[in-house]
């Protein structure tokens, strides 16, 4: 929007998602994005694009299809980049970059939507592909994790597969070499895919992959699956072994102590059978003690971590406790040290040269003379040689709030029946940069000296009613900002 132009009469404001360990102040260069493709790197694409507050509603309707033109930003050249080997032991660097930048719990599952999203504008690309040219396009795609532990076998696998649903409507006696087509693709590739993805994940990744698992086995089919509602995304899922040979078949050792394939079960007698039986007995046994190893080694490295998160706990917890104390006392504080505030002061003026004035000291709440600081302007009358007083700063406590005129011109009051000097003001300039008496000691308390000129600038201007919206603004917890209010409030005597 040009500088002068009129806003829209609209709202503004619409709200993007924020990823886990996202800035929502600081944006990164642009030209550092292609780098990985992340939730991160989505959202700050979308950051240094905009939301075009120009047009009414124009994100908001659109934000799904803005969404994939983000994603596609990323995927655009991929295809011809010319880094498509890698080593057969080790996944692309892409994928351990993205697992690396998403570690929490609730970035793993921004990550599992994102790639989710990846796959439908990849069908979503095929789908006005076939519609654009008439071509037909079948997209099959077999991931490769599965239950931790489970046999890498065809019929606990699936697939996401693109059909043009028309091809499929059009030519039923197509569906039988579709299915044997998606089968002997889990048969082949999708298995060897599972079994690289789980030695590439320990190598890469460090997962151990050791839990033992029993996933339950597809149900059978010889048919194509209905696609999704309104979609053209199937899922096939995969059955035995009956297009390809079966791998563990023909590796799988005969059960007996002699060599020859013919020597049957029935030629030996009860000693060698009881042989047989203990020695597949002591295999199992020996499995299960390799697995419970790796389980005991799992579990304690578990309880380090486990160990590691009690102690951060019990720290955080004390913190918060100090904390907790820390905010009581400067609850109570405020309390005290308003009811000694709000007492009328008497102030007490001696007679005076023209020029001059002397203002009587009074004790302070520690039985002490409260001493004349020059860096306190709150606490001074200064009257010219023309008798005219001059700009002054006076709080009030417990008395109406001093009104600002634009020339300082004296005026009377009675303070427990003591005529006082004022000087009535109108003009504000540089009242941000006078110190008050509360908020000052606040800002030294609290270290709140970076917000110091901020915080004057609410204390001068910002009306009561929208004082504590002004203060949550910095940034600052709840009872900081009612801490601050309540300072604020006493210094101005709105009390």
């Amino acid at each position: 929007m040009q500088r002068g132009a009129v806003p829209p009469p609209w709202g503004l404001a619409v709200h993007i998602p924020t990823p886990a360990n996202a800035d929502a102040k600081l944006t990164p260069p642009w030209n550092s994005l292609p780098g990985s493709f992340s939730p991160l790197t989505v959202y700050y694409l979308r950051r240094w694009q905009g939301v075009f507050p120009g047009i009414r509603n124009f994100f908001i309707e659109c934000q799904a299809r803005f969404r994939s033109a983000d994603i596609a930003w990323f995927t655009s050249g991929h295809n011809r980049d010319g880094n498509h080997i890698h080593p057969q032991t080790s996944f692309h660097p892409s994928l351990v970059t993205l697992v690396k930048e998403t570690p929490s719990n609730q970035a793993k599952d921004e990550r599992k939507a994102l790639l989710a999203e990846l796959k439908e504008l990849m069908f979503d690309t095929a789908t006005m592909y076939d519609r654009l040219t008439g071509s037909t396009t079948i997209i099959i795609s077999s991931g490769g994790t599965t239950v931790p532990g489970a046999p890498t076998r065809p019929e606990i696998l699936k697939a996401s597969v693109y059909l043009p649903p028309a091809f499929v409507a059009h030519h039923p006696d197509l569906h039988r070499p579709i299915v044997d087509i998606v089968q002997h693709f889990i048969e082949t590739v999708g298995v060897r895919t599972v079994t690289m993805w789980t030695q590439r994940a320990r190598k890469d990744l460090g997962y151990k992959l050791t839990q033992g698992g029993n996933p339950n086995r597809n149900a059978p089919s010889t048919t194509i699956p209905d696609p999704e509602h309104n979609s053209a995304h199937y899922t096939f899922l995969g059955q035995p072994y009956r297009i390809s040979d079966d791998p563990s078949s023909a590796s799988a050792p005969t059960p007996s102590p002699a060599r020859s394939s013919s020597y049957g079960f029935d030629d030996l007698d009860n000693n060698s059978l009881v042989i047989l039986d203990l020695q597949q007995r002591n295999y199992e046994l020996e499995n299960q003690v390799q697995a419970l190893e790796e389980h005991i080694d799992e579990l304690e490295e578990n309880a380090k971590d486990a160990e590691l998160e009690v102690s951060t706990l019990a720290l955080q917890c004390k913190r918060a406790d100090e904390r907790v104390q820390l905010l009581e006392a400067q609850t109570r504080g405020p309390a005290q040290h308003a009811r000694t505030l709000t007492q009328p002061t008497m102030l007490r003026y001696s007679q005076a040269t023209p020029g001059k004035s002397v203002r009587a000291q009074t004790p302070s709440s520690y039985g002490r003379p409260a001493p004349q600081s020059p860096e306190s302007p709150s606490r001074q009358r200064i009257q010219s040689t023309s008798g005219t007083p001059t700009i002054a700063r006076t709080a009030h406590f417990g008395s109406p709030s001093v009104s600002y005129s634009g020339h300082a011109s004296p005026s009377t009051s009675r303070v427990g029946g003591v005529p006082q000097r004022t000087a009535v003001l109108s003009n504000t300039d540089g009242l941000a940069s006078t110190p008050t008496l509360l908020l000052s000691h606040y800002i030294n308390l609290f270290e709140l000296g970076s917000l110091s000129p901020q915080l004057h600038m609410i204390s001068t201007y910002i009306p009561a009613a929208n004082r504590m919206l002004e203060l949550t603004k910095l940034g600052l917890d709840k009872t900081l900002c009612e801490t601050l209010d309540e300072g604020i409030a006493l210094d101005k005597g709105e009390y």
